[in-house]
């Protein structure tokens, strides 16, 4: 075995020396994990455990806006429409010709706009409230998520009232008009569709209903409330003591 010179003994009990030095003076070094401040600020988190749901409740209702709310199938293709009032349609538009050709959808995005606004302030609000806990902050954070929902839930009975409109847009026209006949032989001829002889071909229908994504956005909006109601309640409940102990804590 290789015994270490002089030179390296003093060298390596020099580095101890600082090395003690070093802890001593800050003894955070020693221990950079303090059981004591992660558990301060797990306890601080539990607290808010209502409104961090009503942020995440809120953007995943934020990302469902985007998608089709509701989707019609109709006699000459198919049309779907998201919170926002966008439509997107697939149709051959086989009564373009005709005397009476099918109108245009006109919908409004207003309570989609307005459901978008108030997830920004949801979530805004939540992350300031997790720095600086006060009253106002935490009300503002319950009031927009219920805002929220409040937008959800009427755009979702908009857009069901909407169904005929929509389906019209996706009509064939009068079926004795000769713009529409012209049209229904030509999509025919082309193989996009078949012509609608009465007694020989089926045809299908079925009443405007609402996809699973808006019903999933209706139902996240509503859940996000009531957490976030439940927590201030909750909170209500704790008294100012709790919040001042819950204060010191995150400051410790």
């Amino acid at each position: 075995m290789v015994q270490p010179t002089p030179w390296q003994t003093i060298a390596a009990s020099h580095q101890r020396q600082i090395k003690t030095a070093s802890t001593a003076s800050h003894p955070e070094i020693a221990s950079p994990l303090r059981r004591i401040d992660i558990r301060a600020i797990l306890a601080a988190r539990r607290d808010d455990w209502g409104y961090l749901g009503a942020a995440v409740g809120s953007v995943l209702t934020f990302a469902l806006l985007f998608r089709p709310w509701l989707a019609i199938t109709g006699a000459d293709g198919k049309i779907c429409t998201n919170a926002f009032g966008r439509i997107t349609a697939t149709t051959s538009m086989v009564g373009l010709w005709s005397s009476s050709p099918p109108p245009s959808a006109k919908l409004s995005g207003l309570w989609g706009v307005l459901a978008g606004v108030a997830v920004v302030v949801t979530v805004a609000t939540v992350v300031l409230n997790l720095r600086a806990r006060t009253e106002t902050l935490s009300r503002l954070a319950v009031g927009s998520t219920v805002a929220v929902a409040v937008f959800v839930v009427f755009a979702l009975v908009y857009f069901n009232g909407k169904g005929n409109d929509l389906r019209a847009v996706i009509g064939s026209g009068p079926p004795r008009d000769m713009g529409t006949q012209i049209g229904l032989l030509i999509r025919t001829a082309a193989g996009n569709g078949q012509y609608p002889v009465p007694g020989l071909r089926t045809v299908s229908y079925a009443s405007p209903t609402l996809t699973t994504s808006g019903i999933a956005a209706g139902t996240t909006s509503l859940a996000s409330a009531v957490v976030a109601v439940a927590q201030l309640l909750h909170g209500s409940k704790l008294g100012p003591a709790h919040a001042r102990t819950t204060d010191r804590s995150r400051r410790g």
